[in-house]
């Protein structure tokens, strides 16, 4: 499992098709989400003395060293018995405490879900529906091409009516 989780986000995976193709990358894990967020860097420059270009380049290409890898679980490991340690202790101390921490994780967790509501409600959808409006003026199915201007800037569509 660890060698074919570390295989499915590279840009050059390992595993090939029927044909001896190598296979698209499709998935993500949470490792490599973390990895691209600039723990990747951070490990090279602490733990391997890397060079941050060495670094970079194995952010773009999603192809991390094994020793990032076991150095990500020992930090992960040691922190969830940190966590569980201290969070026992520190609702054993009374009940309030406790649900401060239940009162805190819920916000938590209704704060991160509302993120995830909005992402999907504005950025995913509107580039949905960017396709098909792009796909309809490519086709000439909306207007005769002299009621809408169709500008392109920094790779956001935007539509406006002429003034005529």
């Amino acid at each position: 499992q660890l060698v074919i989780g570390l295989d499915l986000p590279r840009t050059h995976r390992k595993m090939k098709t029927k044909e001896g193709i190598p296979k698209q990358p499709f998935y993500d894990t949470v490792y490599h989400f973390n990895m691209r967020e600039g723990q990747c860097v951070w490990m090279g420059e602490v733990l391997w003395k890397r060079p941050k270009e060495e670094s970079l380049r194995m952010v773009e290409t999603n192809e991390f060293e094994l020793r990032d890898f076991f150095a990500y679980m020992t930090l992960h490991f040691i922190s969830v018995v940190a966590s569980v340690v201290l969070l026992a202790w520190f609702c054993s101390l009374s009940k309030y405490s406790h649900a401060a921490w239940i009162y805190a994780i819920f916000g938590l967790v209704i704060l991160r879900g509302a993120n995830r509501y909005v992402y999907y409600s504005t950025q995913m959808y509107t580039s949905i529906v960017r396709r098909q409006f792009v796909s309809l003026l490519g086709h000439g199915a909306i207007g005769s091409g002299n009621d809408l201007d169709v500008n392109h800037i920094e790779g956001d569509w935007t539509y406006s009516r002429l003034n005529r």
